[in-house]
């Protein structure tokens, strides 16, 4: 006999959490620089009339796994796993932190959404927050589900639970399929077009900047009616339609990398300087966790009319970085089921590719700019080491003794810098 009727909302609210992550970019324009603080994130300099434009980034908003196996994961697999849904194994990370039982009604529920169908029969009489904890690893675990409504009603009846799910409003049991379809072939025509004869770091790379490349951040989100906006928060807005916020970001991104056959999660929190809820993903790589924040690569112009020159507004700052780097900006939330310990180095972007200076050298730094032709961003080991970089290059104005600038006559630099991160980008006018 039917024992209790409930509503479950408040999954609506995990998820929901993750989507206002965005802020513009803004440039203020300044006759007298502004002195060094913690609050200002960049500035552009000229030499010639002393102005200052304040830069603040973008903020816009567990299954075995090795390297082999990632590398052998044919294009003909890739494939394969798209037009068919088949999870590759490392794909079920959060699975493997529930009890044998609760593996089973995780199965259950994957095999139910998976195949289209939303009425899911468990096999045990589960309570609301069992069900939500069930639901979140499924719905973590596989982004490509990405018809389901936010919210989903639970009946028990005797010794089991039956969920029942809504589709988001887009979509419906007639048109599914043909969602599916275009999402299936948008991954696929993803996957083809990276390189083969690179290394796995540098495939891993290439999807960072595909996804960059190729979406726009959704501004309107807090504008726009509930309906409306719905795919802006999950991977098919982000691979089909190019149009996102930072869940879409996210589930985009782990899809792909589940399909390239590299562990890749997702991770909810809230940006350190205002506050607003965020999503991004963690990766493992050799071994190693790192952090990738895909919509915080993607920054946000309020003025078009400035782009950084040569980089197609594509930033790698949050590119494989530790949770050291990472909570200085990003602050992690108790609700995650799982957070992996990002303490290695190696591979982080701006030491893998040679942009990484310890302590601050005029002659170290000097040599970079020529490596870069006048364009390098460099990341510093400590706060300190960036205030000296700063204050000797910018407001002493010493980066004109630069060789490189020196030799080319240079007269006039744009610079972003981050004082989170540490970095900061010469950009030669």
């Amino acid at each position: 006999m039917f024992k209790k009727l409930s509503i479950l909302f408040s999954v609506l609210f995990i998820t929901a959490v993750t989507t206002a992550c965005g802020e513009e970019i803004d440039f203020y324009d300044s006759s007298v620089p502004p002195p060094f603080d913690d609050e200002s994130s960049a500035e552009n300099y000229n030499s010639e009339n002393d102005s200052l434009f304040d830069y603040y980034e973008d903020d816009a908003e567990l299954a075995e796994n090795s390297d082999v196996q990632a590398e052998n994961f044919s294009d003909e697999e890739n494939i394969s796993a798209v037009q068919n849904n088949i999870p590759p194994d490392f794909s079920g990370a959060l699975r493997d932190t529930l009890s044998e039982q609760d593996k089973r009604s995780y199965d259950i529920m994957y095999e139910t959404l998976v195949s289209g169908n939303l009425s899911v029969a468990l096999e045990k009489q589960y309570t609301m927050d069992e069900i939500q904890k069930i639901y979140t690893c499924v719905s973590y675990d596989h982004p490509e589900i990405f018809w389901i409504d936010l919210s989903y009603s639970v009946i028990d009846i005797d010794n089991s639970s039956s969920v029942n799910f809504d589709f988001i409003s887009a979509v419906n049991s007639e048109n599914l399929s043909e969602y599916r379809r275009r999402f299936e072939d948008e991954c696929r025509k993803i996957i083809s077009l990276v390189p083969q004869d690179i290394s796995l770091y540098e495939k891993i790379l290439f999807i960072h900047d595909y996804i960059v490349e190729n979406t726009e951040y959704a501004t309107d989100y807090a504008d726009t009616s509930y309906e409306d906006s719905e795919m802006y928060y999950n991977a098919y807005g982000c691979i089909v339609q190019h149009y996102s916020v930072c869940s879409g970001y996210t589930a985009a991104f782990e899809y792909l990398m589940h399909l390239m056959g590299v562990e890749c999660g997702k991770t909810t929190g809230f940006a350190l300087k205002d506050g607003q809820s965020h999503a991004w993903n963690y990766v493992r790589y050799e071994g190693d966790y790192y952090w990738v924040d895909v919509t915080w690569d993607d920054p946000l112009y309020e003025s078009e009319e400035y782009s950084v020159s040569g980089t197609e507004n594509i930033f790698h700052s949050y590119f494989f970085i530790t949770t050291d780097e990472l909570e200085r900006s990003h602050v992690i939330t108790d609700n995650n089921i799982f957070v992996p310990e990002c303490t290695a180095s190696k591979y982080c972007y701006m030491r893998y590719f040679g942009n990484f200076m310890e302590n601050y050298s005029f002659e170290e730094f000097d040599r970079m700019m020529s490596e870069k032709n006048g364009n390098p961003i460099v990341q510093f080991g400590s706060k300190e080491a960036f205030i000296d970089a700063f204050t000797d290059l910018v407001h002493n104005e010493n980066i004109y003794s630069t060789t490189y600038f020196s030799e080319n006559d240079v007269r006039h630099f744009s610079y972003v810098s981050n004082d989170e991160l540490y970095t900061i980008e010469i950009i030669q006018d």
